[in-house]
């Protein structure tokens, strides 16, 4: 089976959130289980959220593009 960027998007990767506190300014980090390294922060959560999505297509397209396995999710 061909799996491209769109299959690894539709997948339910599970995430972690995680709200911090630096300087006195609340932020939240959001990671996909699957992939640690892979993270998302913003100021809300939906920016983490948008940031993680980035993270995430750079990732699988890096991957896809060096003909390296994608793990599968959890």
């Amino acid at each position: 089976m061909n799996r491209d960027l769109a299959y690894y998007q539709s997948q339910p990767y599970a995430r972690l959130w995680e709200a911090r506190k630096e300087g006195g300014e609340r932020y939240f980090v959001v990671r996909i289980v699957e992939f640690p390294r892979v993270a998302g922060d913003g100021a809300t959560r939906a920016e983490a959220l948008l940031h993680l999505r980035e993270a995430f297509d750079d990732f699988i397209a890096w991957r896809l593009e060096d003909e390296l396995e994608v793990p599968a999710r959890a």
